[in-house]
């Protein structure tokens, strides 16, 4: 019975099962498609299934890529995920703004924080030509002015 159960143990870690509404991807653009729109629901058991599947870099048309929208989602958990799986923090959306800025003028603390411990730069201007210190400047957000010193 206990050969049984290591057995059984073995087999569920190894396998890697598609969660729900994710089992018939077909080919690369259902895997992309899935995958932003797992990011933009916060589906983490979807992201974990789909993340050796796609680019975590991919360039989403509009939005920029999978973390821009999850910045602007205010997903930390997420944000987390995709910067542990290789994300590029500095790279913007449509706009000219970077997961930065994003996250200093929704006023996300706990994401600022996540992509400063992940080396973002902080000189980046958006399409705005700010950086995002001057973002909480202008903001008048004491608390954004303190984590960006």
């Amino acid at each position: 019975m206990r050969t049984l159960c290591i057995i059984l143990a073995l087999i569920a870690t190894s396998c890697s099962f598609a969660p729900r509404g994710y089992e018939n991807l077909q080919n690369q653009h259902d895997y992309d498609n899935a995958f932003v729109r797992a990011v933009s629901d916060g589906n983490m058991d979807a992201i974990e299934y789909l993340l050796p599947k796609v680019d975590v870099n991919m360039s989403v048309v509009l939005e920029g890529s999978p973390v821009v929208i999850a910045v602007k989602n205010e997903d930390a958990a997420v944000v987390k995920r995709l910067i542990a799986a290789g994300a590029d923090i500095n790279v913007p959306d449509s706009a000219g703004s970077y997961p930065i800025h994003i996250a200093v003028h929704n006023n996300n603390a706990e994401i600022v924080q996540l992509l400063i411990v992940a080396k973002v730069n902080l000189n980046k201007k958006n399409g705005e030509d700010k950086t995002a210190r001057q973002i909480a400047e202008e903001e008048k957000n004491t608390e954004m002015m303190g984590l960006l010193k």
